[in-house]
């Protein structure tokens, strides 16, 4: 399986390349300084992220962690509501405090995008029983090529939209293994994730997790804690 991840993973890389040039996954292409997508509209939501990310990012670290007080001047707001990926911002923003240097991650951020689509559907066509480097290809080339991550382009969170593959690829390991702690665990730390990245993308994992939990329920076999007797 980790061969056929490895050539998803490959293609989907050289995928992601043909589409965007070395110095806008950097970061440091002209393209930052106003970037804007092919949907109307697009621009206020890429200047929004940018605007919340160099705001946050230069800012004093402070309770609650996702406060920009030079946002919405003098008040100040919760990014978290601007819809700018928060785990990227607190990422930049520790980056920042520990080497003093501003990066742009938003770039790399949509490569992965772009990369990883091909790699979740691999991971879940083998969750099925297709492991095979046919099914592998012909999975990567399909993932990667959905027209939707083209037609939102400009709009950097909901560009994740292999998250919801991996959910399904859990649902999969969910109803195999319903009694498995590290299953229960890597479902709470993806929503958790997802939480701060996007709320859309949040509740349509969420949804698959509660169709996980309702299946196995209506099976009689649910997880429970240990310390729940």
């Amino acid at each position: 399986m980790l061969l056929l991840l490895a050539v998803s993973l490959v293609i989907g890389v050289l995928y992601a390349w043909t589409m965007l040039p070395i110095p806008v996954i950097a970061g440091t292409a002209p393209f930052w300084r106003y970037p804007h997508g092919i949907v109307p509209g697009s621009e206020n939501d890429m200047g929004d992220y940018l605007v919340a990310y160099l705001n946050l990012v230069q800012t004093p670290w402070q309770l609650p962690l996702l406060f920009a007080p030079n946002v919405a001047a003098p008040a100040g707001t919760n990014v978290f509501w601007l819809d700018a990926v928060p785990w990227i911002l607190l990422s930049g923003r520790l980056i920042f405090t520990t080497t003093g240097v501003l990066v742009n991650p938003f770039g790399l951020y949509l490569f992965a995008c772009l990369a990883l689509p091909g790699v979740a559907m691999t991971g879940l066509l083998a969750r099925v029983g297709q492991r095979n480097l046919a099914a592998a290809v012909a999975g990567t080339v399909l993932a990667d090529a959905t027209p939707y991550l083209l037609f939102r382009w400009g709009h950097i969170p909901l560009q994740a939209q292999f998250w919801i593959v991996v959910a399904f690829s859990l649902y999969v390991s969910a109803l195999r293994h319903p009694y498995s702690w590290r299953i229960a665990a890597v479902w709470l730390g993806l929503l958790a994730l997802l939480l701060l990245t996007n709320i859309y993308l949040f509740v349509m994992v969420g949804a698959v997790w509660a169709a996980a939990t309702l299946q196995r329920r209506l099976d009689g076999r649910i997880f429970q804690c240990p310390a729940a007797g």
